[in-house]
């Protein structure tokens, strides 16, 4: 993980327990404090919050903060992080061939406020999914 205050990289421990393939994100917590993102077990329909204790010193200790219940008809995977934002991907049904166009569904995650606003729809081939990328700090003249 880079220290983007310190210009530092290190190595993060993650919780203990089996997570997911389908992501695993860290982001800024409030006061000093890491907070990971992840799915823990196989089904990726609950999105756990935990957050590093300890304010920076040692990050072996976790503690989980909340589950998100995320609809379980969709498959879901975490797309990328930045600051207090988390993009999630979601998709009711992956296409039978990487050539079929297939409907992906984006979401924001604000860590504060632990609220899923839908972002966009997408239509594309699967093996385009890496096209997708989060981007925060709009300048003032574009925000609502």
């Amino acid at each position: 993980m880079l220290d983007t205050r310190m210009m530092e990289f290190s190595i993060v421990d993650l919780p203990p327990g089996k997570w997911s393939k389908e992501g695993v994100a860290i982001v800024e917590a409030g006061e000093g404090r890491l907070g990971m993102f992840g799915f823990h077990g196989k089904t990726a329909s609950e999105l756990s919050y935990t957050f590093a204790s300890n304010k920076g010193k040692s990050l072996s200790q976790w503690q989980m903060e909340k589950t998100i219940s995320l609809d379980s008809s969709y498959k879901y995977c975490i797309r990328g992080a930045t600051g207090r934002y988390l993009l999630l991907m979601r998709t009711e049904t992956l296409a039978n061939s990487y050539m079929e166009n297939t409907l992906y569904e984006y979401l924001s995650l604000d860590v504060k406020k632990l609220q899923l606003p839908k972002v966009c729809l997408k239509q594309q081939k699967p093996f385009l999914l890496f096209e997708t990328h989060i981007y925060t700090n709009f300048p003032p003249s574009l925000l609502p």
